[in-house]
């Protein structure tokens, strides 16, 4: 048995055979800390593309407020393949906060 730690323990592991048989790893696990600037870009780069007829300002200002203010309230979750970070969710309570990917 693999041991991936506590951030692990409710995390769901997955692996895929592909055609021309190579394996991807998708994982689903606990935000941790050092999440944070690769969250802060999914969330940027998913942003811009569905709201790009936000003003600026406002986008600094919700980027600030996700950073020093959600992900502190909120449980996160990060999607990875292969080892990097594509997506996450965040709860608050019973509803989704933020879905990125």
């Amino acid at each position: 048995m693999v041991d991936f730690g506590p951030n692990y323990l409710w995390g769901q592991l997955f692996f895929t055979l592909c055609v021309d048989h190579s394996v991807t790893i998708t994982m689903i696990r606990k935000y941790e800390s050092k999440d944070l600037e690769v969250v802060m870009s999914i969330w940027r780069q998913a942003s811009t593309l569905a709201h790009s007829f936000l003003e600026p300002l406002f986008v600094l200002k919700a980027e600030h407020d996700l950073r020093s203010i959600y992900l502190l309230k909120t449980e996160t979750w990060v999607y990875e393949v292969n080892g990097a970070a594509v997506g996450f969710i965040s709860m608050l309570n019973n509803e989704i906060g933020g879905l990125f990917v």
